[in-house]
């Protein structure tokens, strides 16, 4: 869903620690209450170009293919300090 150069995309964030590749969280994570949550972020041109083009070759949705690469990248890297400074789990 697009609106004034922002995108809203909806994901889920898990309670429990899950298995495939999901995020592991600690034992003091999960006495937390995670829901589904709605997060609206404001994206650059090019950002949206890069995804556009990303969605269109997957023949996914853009609100699909950001969700997907959102997931991935929090599950390979536990922290990110700047533009390619990344720590792998």
């Amino acid at each position: 869903m697009y609106f004034f150069g922002c995108y809203k995309i909806l994901g889920t964030v898990q309670s429990r620690p899950q298995l495939n590749g999901h995020i592991e969280m600690n034992k003091s994570e999960l006495n937390h209450d995670f829901r589904e949550v709605t997060l609206t972020i404001k994206i650059t041109s090019r950002v949206n170009a890069l995804l556009s083009r990303s969605a269109e070759r997957s023949g996914r949705t853009k609100r699909q293919e950001a969700l997907l690469r959102l997931e991935d990248h929090l599950n390979e890297f536990v922290d990110i300090a700047a533009t390619g400074k990344r720590f792998s789990r």
